[in-house]
């Protein structure tokens, strides 16, 4: 009876894939790597265009404080409306 048993179990293949499972691999790799690709292109070669922005005031003094607490400026403590010298 041990027999039929060790029998019936080496007869077993393991399960492989089938061509529509490769298929369907190549498929969602092709269309994951067009996807980062494209990603890649627009966010690091070819970025959109840089658009200034107008600081008000107090957004002027708040950056000012930043840039000389990392000791990028000095400042000379006029609080105008001019942009302090880089």
């Amino acid at each position: 009876m041990q027999e039929n048993n060790i029998g019936a179990a080496s007869k077993v293949t393991p399960r492989r894939f089938g061509c529509l499972q490769v298929f369907g691999l190549i498929v969602f790799t092709v269309i994951i790597t067009a996807g980062v690709t494209i990603f890649v292109f627009k966010t690091y070669l070819f970025p959109s265009k840089f658009k200034p922005v107008t600081l008000n005031p107090a957004e002027e003094r708040a950056l000012a404080l930043k840039l000389e607490k990392i000791g990028f400026i000095r400042l000379k403590r006029t609080w105008s409306h001019e942009v302090p010298e880089f």
